[in-house]
């Protein structure tokens, strides 16, 4: 896994790789052993020349203590964030608890090429309220039901309550106070389809639009919050879109 930035103000560019090891199998999952699943090094590239240093090479950087999920990776400005790894999932569905909420974010400061502080998602505190109280299923399958998004510079998590019809989408306002705000709320119901269970991505166009992606049917939607409404894009299906 590739992601990269180019730093403000400067002629460098950094690119964060990340090496997966293949999962084992555990018959009593744990914490334990699990967390030392993927390398990340960091590169840094010239801009000035459009080529590397002679000297330069991949700086090899910590583990993370906890599970990071490479494939969920946004960049947001200077920061590559990352949802928690699915075996966090897993682990719920089999009564074991892993001790990190479903909607917890890891962050890696590209600049300073190191982890900062576990980012607390909006979602899992407000599942013991009136609203949540039937929403158990969304709950048990919330990492499959959340989706991160760099939304024209600001961190966004989407949340897709699949048996409300319903999407919530926060945008990160403060990361050390962990402060969210719920932007939007996007009824699907019934434009989008009812068989799917996860958005693959999402952008924000200029206009204030928002693109989503679905992972099933590789159907697009166009969600414009200043009408609340949705519409299909008619194209061929799509695999990724990035």
């Amino acid at each position: 896994h590739l992601g990269g930035l180019a730093l403000p103000e400067s002629t460098e560019y950094k690119v964060l790789r990340i090496f997966s090891r293949p999962m084992h199998s555990l018959a009593r999952p744990t914490l334990t052993g699990l967390h030392q699943h993927h390398l990340f090094e960091v590169f840094t590239i010239s801009g000035a020349s459009g080529s590397r240093s002679s000297h330069a090479q991949w700086r090899a950087r910590p583990s993370h203590e906890k599970f990071v999920d490479p494939g969920s990776a946004i960049v947001v400005g200077e920061v590559v964030y990352f949802k928690v790894d699915t075996i966090c999932d897993d682990m719920i569905r089999g009564g074991v608890n892993p001790g990190v909420p479903l909607d917890s974010i890891y962050s890696f400061d590209l600049e300073r090429e190191e982890w900062r502080g576990i980012l607390r998602g909006p979602i899992h505190d407000i599942f013991q309220t009136d609203e949540y109280d039937d929403d158990l299923g969304d709950y048990l399958s919330l990492w499959y039901r959340t989706t991160l998004a760099d939304l024209r510079g600001s961190l966004g998590l989407l949340h897709y309550r699949k048996h409300q019809h319903i999407m919530d989408l926060w945008l990160l306002k403060d990361f050390d106070n962990g402060l969210w705000v719920k932007a939007y709320r996007i009824q699907i119901e019934p434009i989008f389809p009812t068989t799917e269970s996860h958005v693959n991505s999402l952008f924000m166009l200029d206009d204030g639009r928002i693109v989503i992606h679905f992972a099933l049917t590789g159907w697009l939607f166009i969600y414009d919050p200043r009408t609340n409404t949705s519409a299909q894009v008619e194209m061929r299906q799509l695999d990724v879109l990035a």
